[in-house]
Formats: C-alpha cells, structure tokens, sequence
C-alpha cells in the first residue's frame, strides 16, 4: 500500500478546491491551468510544505482573487517564519 505524503494531500486538496479558485479567477485565466501552476509552485519549493494548510491554500485563493498565476514571474507562495 502506497503512503499518501504532504505534497500528495496539498496537491489532492488545490485540486478539489477548483471550484473556489474558478469563482475568484478572472475570465481569461483556466482554471486547470491555474490549479497545475499552484501545485507544481507548492511542490516546487519544500518549505512551503512545511506551512500551515489554510496559509497555502488562502495565498492561492489571493492569488486567484488577484488574477495572479503563483509561477514565480507574475506572483509567488512566500514561506515566512514564525515570529514567535
């Protein structure tokens, strides 16, 4: 039996989430291709994995809100620290 990973349930949940991120998208941005863009940014980058659930999946929706695709040249899901 396979072990399902963080990244496998972040990936599983922006794509179940399709349907909030098509409400916020502007008309001329898919949103498969939004979803495929967040998931391969989220991937992308191991610290964000270690971030809260509901940070990631909020700067996604911003992000959506915004018209902005998370590839690292129009937006991007910034990890920060702490500051506790």
């Amino acid at each position: 039996m396979k072990q399902i990973t963080v990244a496998d349930q972040i990936r599983h949940s922006i794509e179940s989430m399709a349907p909030e991120f098509e409400k916020a998208l502007p008309p001329h941005i898919d949103v498969k291709r939004f979803v495929r863009i967040a998931q391969t940014a989220i991937i992308g980058n191991p610290a964000i994995l270690n971030c809260d659930r509901r940070s990631i999946y909020q700067a996604c929706i911003h992000a959506a809100q915004d018209g902005l695709l998370p590839d690292g040249r129009e937006g991007a899901i910034v990890p920060f620290k702490d500051k506790a």
